[in-house]
């Protein structure tokens, strides 16, 4: 499909990076607690991709979703589903940690998959 006609279609774009900026963003409320969530989908003609990122004290991960993801497979058929496979990634990255914090990121993260 044409650059215009993807468009047309309603997907989101990346930029010439192949880095999707511009999509959906499901955020964890900055609270008390020194960590913060937050979980990017964007529309493919392929399906639903999404990134990651995960702040708690000291520890970090995270990337936006990009031309990779499709490239290696990891498409997920619906919203809800991309929703999911991202909260179970951010779930394995926070059950590694040591960190107190980790707690308010486990609420955000039941919260949202109830919500999807």
């Amino acid at each position: 499909m044409s650059q215009l006609a993807l468009n047309f279609a309603g997907y989101d774009q990346s930029n010439k990076h192949g880095v999707y900026v511009d999509c959906e963003r499901l955020a964890m409320p900055r609270g008390k607690s020194r960590a913060a969530a937050e979980i990017r989908i964007a529309f493919v003609a392929e399906g639903f991709i999404f990134g990651v990122s995960v702040e708690m004290e000291t520890e970090w991960m995270g990337g936006l979703p990009s031309d990779s993801c499709v490239k290696y497979g990891h498409v997920s058929p619906s919203r809800t589903d991309a929703i999911k496979r991202a909260c179970d990634r951010i779930e394995g990255f926070c059950s590694k940690t040591k960190s107190k914090a980790s707690a308010a990121i486990f609420a955000w993260i039941n919260a949202t998959k109830e919500a999807a």
